[in-house]
């Protein structure tokens, strides 16, 4: 099949791509022409062919989207920059999606589309015995978890095929600034991450598969990847010579994040290949050298980080 992926030289995108040519799959990537994703696509397979555009431009979505057969949508604004620039944000997330579900619409065949969604879209659910189901009530919470709704009520009325990932967290695999929204979490929060390479494997075996279509799918790591977020930082932050920050530096407010049940999922998929020992391995291998720097300056560190917080500012 014809495969294309938007936002493909993203965080998840590039492993989709690689994971659909194994699956043998004509694959195609549409993203922004950033320099950064310019001197990712360098590094793509030859088999990857990648297309450039807005995904709010009409004629650049036509263009990409000509004879292909399925279309994975990961293009997006996720926070903390969607919370930072909200304007930009909708436009992309909502007005994209429904720029993309037009186009595709208006194909002779139009191609299935596969909706990437997150957990956010139940709101805070400390309140309610885990996991989160599928048919639990959505509540947004802020502006990207409307957005994501809205995408998925978009992609149900469009007419086409379609299908819907909700993630849970998914880290990035590589130097990632810090950003204030880390201590908006409560500690004893349930939290679920999953890899991102068995994200994508969960995407390029239900593509190849089939039987995902007219479905939406919790999408996480399974039990060995529900924690609190208390041991999900400590772990992270430990994984790069960082002492846990204090409790005071964090916020109390619940926050919209879950443990999911993934049961059905993992019967239909078989993706949840990676631990969370293996997602904090692979984060810290994925800091590079920074990562050997990071215990020589751990005081500056532990001390920038702090100032991001407004519960530590306030209290202390």
């Amino acid at each position: 099949m014809r495969v294309l992926v938007t936002g493909g030289l993203g965080n998840l995108g590039t492993l989709t791509l690689h994971q659909l040519v194994q699956h043998g799959h004509e694959v195609q990537s549409f993203d922004l022409p950033t320099r950064t994703n310019l001197r990712k696509a360098h590094h793509l397979s030859k088999a990857i062919r990648c297309q450039w555009g807005d995904i709010r431009d009409p004629d650049a979505v036509a263009r990409s989207i000509v004879g292909v057969d399925v279309v994975v949508h990961l293009a997006g604004i996720l926070p903390p920059p969607a919370h930072d620039q909200p304007k930009l944000a909708e436009a992309v997330n909502v007005g994209g999606t429904r720029n993309l579900l037009i186009q595709a619409a208006s194909q002779q065949s139009p191609p299935r589309v596969l909706f990437a969604s997150t957990l956010d879209v139940y709101g805070p659910t400390t309140h309610l015995p885990p996991p989160r189901s599928v048919d639990d009530p959505l509540v947004p919470t802020d502006n990207y978890s409307q957005h994501k709704i809205l995408g998925e009520q978009q992609v149900q009325a469009a007419g086409i095929p379609w299908a819907i990932y909700r993630f849970a967290d998914m880290p990035v695999l590589g130097n990632r600034p810090a950003h204030p929204m880390m201590f908006d979490i409560p500690l004893d929060t349930r939290i679920e991450a999953v890899h991102p390479a068995d994200a994508a494997l969960a995407i390029a075996t239900g593509v190849s598969s089939g039987n995902i279509w007219g479905k939406i799918w919790l999408i996480g790591g399974g039990p060995t990847c529900q924690l609190t977020y208390r041991t999900y930082l400590t772990r992270l932050l430990g994984a790069l010579g960082i002492p846990m920050l204090p409790d005071r530096a964090f916020g109390s407010q619940p926050y919209c994040t879950d443990w999911l049940d993934t049961a059905a999922s993992e019967r239909a998929l078989h993706y949840q290949q990676h631990t969370f020992d293996e997602i904090v391995a692979d984060v810290a291998r994925g800091m590079g050298p920074t990562r050997l720097l990071v215990p020589l300056v751990r005081p500056f560190v532990t001390r920038s980080l702090l100032r991001l917080s407004r519960y530590y500012r306030h209290k202390g």
